[in-house]
């Protein structure tokens, strides 16, 4: 109220916003969105384009229309703002969404016929499914709060939250992932108050009154003297100023999407209810259908064949590993016995394409291990997989002791195709992304070899 006062520090210092200007002048809009949908007789007081009120707003136009009186609900404490038509003899208009705008309630609309003009006598006509969307997951997200504190512990606070018609986002302190056993507890909870089609307490109460009663209070809530109670049986007791079903029973299925961390001691629940949870389930339902035809056999005995499946591929990737490392420690025995002689070293540098640094380091600690180098050695190797180039250099610790380092020459030889690396004097890993230049950087790499080992 003092700053929005005309002394000179206020006049000095801050300035009004631009919603404060744009709804100067007006009465709090009534808002009737609690008993009703629609609203035949609303008053057009305002109209907004950008940051100025102007006198219409013609076809094909977007901006804000305030009336006296709105069953929209305005976005606030996670629950998104409504969208509808408004109607009257001049104009139709789609509301594209519904935001406060101080004591007033803004509707962003687009013109689509004649033009709105202040004093035109409106109705107005929220969007129904969308809105009984958004209320079953606002009265979800209640039990869903509820459920939780039973399940993990009265530490369980909401930190935020999001109620849109798709979806419903809920974030609460929690010190830990919250494991497929508790999120099925927690689910099943919720579904079976769900179940009781328990009839909601909506009410307004002094806040002193409702927080004796053991009301808890929602994030991202402003509260006054006065504030509704919304009380789903004795399983919840909120203070929300939001939209909610009637009874329990009208949320349907209710249905955990996810979990996550967002933060330390903060993790994120999303869900879904209604029919969005009904098409989940029966997308689930198709999938079970084809991946048992997929696996031959019947959707009951999918499970046991799917762990067969997943123990002998998990076989096969261990024999075929096995089977890799064999071939690379055999393919880097015969270049290094072979490889020529430079400064008093071996020094092998080549291209396998197919391989893996995993491969290369295994096929190095071969090399170190078997000595089978009547000399001391030096290896420069690159793989080229997934269009990225891979290197590995390594030597022998007599090479080391004179001061060669793997590490120093990888990095160089990633830099040419636009990648890093390092590591340690004996053995060092890196890659890039330029491919077209893997030549290059393995003619690089063998120079600088070349220079390391003949000092």
């Amino acid at each position: 109220e003092r700053s929005r006062g005309s002394s000179k520090i206020a006049g000095e210092i801050f300035s009004k916003s631009s919603v404060y200007t744009l709804v100067d002048g007006l009465a709090p809009t009534q808002f009737l969105g609690y008993e009703k949908t629609e609203e035949d007789g609303a008053n057009l007081l305002r109209c907004v384009k950008g940051d100025a009120s102007v006198p219409e707003l013609r076809e094909g136009e977007e901006g804000v229309l305030l009336f006296d009186k709105s069953p929209f609900y305005a976005e606030s404490g996670g629950q998104v703002g409504d969208t509808g038509r408004i109607t009257s003899s001049g104009f139709d208009a789609d509301v594209l969404d519904t935001q406060k705008m101080d004591h007033c309630i803004g509707h962003r609309v687009v013109v689509k016929r004649g033009a709105a003009r202040p004093e035109a006598r409106c109705r107005l006509a929220v969007d129904v499914a969308r809105r009984a969307d958004v209320m079953k997951n606002h009265t979800a997200t209640h039990i869903l709060h509820a459920a939780l504190r039973r399940v993990l512990g009265d530490h369980v606070k909401q930190s935020g939250s999001l109620v849109a018609a798709e979806y419903l986002r809920f974030d609460f302190t929690h010190f830990q992932a919250v494991g497929a056993e508790k999120l099925a507890e927690i689910e099943a909870l919720v579904n079976a108050e769900v179940g009781k089609n328990v009839r909601l307490d909506k009410r307004e109460l002094r806040k002193e009154d409702a927080m004796r009663e053991g009301a808890i209070a929602f994030f991202g809530e402003k509260y006054g003297d006065k504030v509704r109670v919304v009380t789903i049986g004795d399983f919840s007791k909120e203070l929300c100023g939001g939209t909610h079903l009637n009874a329990t029973g009208e949320i349907g299925l209710f249905k955990i999407t996810s979990e996550s961390s967002i933060q330390a001691g903060v993790r994120r629940i999303e869900a879904v209810t209604g029919r969005r949870a009904d098409d989940l389930l029966a997308g689930a339902g198709r999938e079970l259908e084809a991946l048992a035809k997929e696996f031959g056999a019947e959707k009951l005995f999918l499970p046991e064949k799917l762990k067969t499946a997943a123990a002998k591929v998990s076989a096969l990737r261990a024999t075929l590993t096995a089977r890799a490392n064999d071939r690379v420690r055999s393919w880097a025995v015969s270049n290094c016995k072979a490889a020529p002689v430079l400064g008093g070293a071996r020094v092998d540098v080549k291209e396998l394409a197919a391989a893996s640094a995993d491969l290369f380091q295994s096929a190095f600690e071969h090399l170190r291990s078997a000595k089978v180098s009547d000399l001391p050695f030096a290896v420069l190797w690159q793989c080229r997989r997934d269009d990225k180039v891979t290197f590995v250099v390594g030597a022998s610790q007599e090479l080391v002791q004179k001061g060669f380092h793997s590490g120093k020459i990888v990095k160089e030889v990633a830099a040419i195709v636009e990648g890093n690396g390092g590591g340690r004097p004996d053995f060092a890993m890196g890659g890039g992304k330029n491919v077209q230049k893997a030549g290059q950087a393995l003619k690089a790499g063998e120079e600088a070899i070349r220079q390391a080992v003949s000092k």
